[in-house]
């Protein structure tokens, strides 16, 4: 086993297997450690959504993308799930989108009680996530915006959400960027939000689903009926909030009174963000290569023809039902 085989392994928080053809074998999809959305990201591993076409699921819950892009690269995984890896895309690496449900991220930036802006993180410290991850990167392009240079706020690698929402509150970080799912529950004599994340990168994309050519060559039609698994759980989850706040308290230990669950699910139907088609929006993945090319983080825009593999999302769409 190699290293990423064996970091995989120990940072495996879930794994779910949906029988189909005992023979077949598994699709394995990294996906980031469960949120208070969980339940729209795990319903295509419930219920019989994988049996009905002809495929067995298998998801390894990730600390951050940065995992995922390492484990399909290894072949650890066949595919994973986040914000679009265009730095690594930019550097040629062997990776093609193939299908995106969420269209912006859900994040905030969160800052203690006495900072009402993002040019007031000058000379502070800003919790964000690995390097080149959403967080991070959210993180970055709102310094710029603010218009103060690259080192005028210190961003700590401060791993999860929660993990950040704790440095914040506890004092060891001045600002962090958080997902919106805090909202309802964050202690406002302490902390409360200063920008959001949707308007800061607004072409930036929450989810999709990343594999790499040779993966997507070998097994082309796995790889649809993965894709057409994910629209019938995502069509389904959109209709049936019950069923989603319930997977998402099944995933991360929610009690019934915390009220985030079913906040996350009523911001997806009030804002449209999520679509069940998993469109592949060109035009956003040009978007966030040109505001990366201008913070430097990303040497040239690639023409996102070269990097979208649209084929198995087509055979996907003749797979699911009307």
């Amino acid at each position: 086993m190699n290293g990423t085989a064996r970091s995989l392994t120990a940072i495996v928080l879930a794994c779910l297997s949906v029988s189909a053809q005992a023979e077949s074998k598994p699709w394995r999809h990294g996906v980031i450690e469960p949120k208070s959305d969980a339940g729209f990201v795990l319903m295509a591993f419930k219920r019989d959504f994988a049996r009905r076409h002809g495929i067995t699921l298998e998801y390894i819950s990730l600390k951050n993308e940065t995992l995922g892009l390492r484990a399909i690269l290894s072949g650890d995984l066949d595919s994973y799930e986040g914000g679009p890896p265009v730095v690594a895309l930019a550097r040629g690496a062997d990776v093609k989108e193939i299908g995106c449900p969420w269209a912006q991220v859900p994040h905030l930036i969160f800052a203690r009680n006495g900072i009402n802006s993002l040019k007031e993180l000058d000379g502070k410290t800003m919790a964000t996530s690995a390097p080149s991850s959403m967080p991070d990167l959210v993180g970055r392009v709102a310094v710029q915006q603010a218009g103060l240079g690259p080192a005028a706020v210190k961003l700590a690698n401060v791993g999860s959400d929660a993990d950040r929402y704790r440095s914040l509150i506890g004092g060891i970080v001045d600002a962090a960027v958080i997902s919106a799912e805090y909202l309802p529950i964050v202690d406002l004599q302490k902390v409360h939000p200063i920008a959001k994340g949707s308007e800061i990168v607004p072409d930036f994309m929450r989810i999709c689903y990343s594999a790499t050519a040779k993966t997507l060559a070998e097994r082309p039609e796995d790889a649809a009926r993965f894709l057409a698994t994910e629209m019938d759980a995502y069509k389904f989850a959109l209709a049936n909030k019950d069923e989603v706040v319930k997977l998402t308290r099944e995933a991360t230990g929610q009690k019934p009174d915390d009220p985030r669950a079913g906040f996350m699910f009523d911001e997806v139907i009030r804002t449209g963000v999520v679509d069940a088609t998993l469109p592949i929006p060109a035009e956003k993945m040009r978007g966030m290569q040109a505001i990366l090319l201008r913070l430097g983080i990303v040497p040239k825009i690639v023409d996102p023809a070269v990097f979208i593999d649209p084929h198995p999302r087509e055979m996907a769409l003749k797979m699911v039902a009307p």
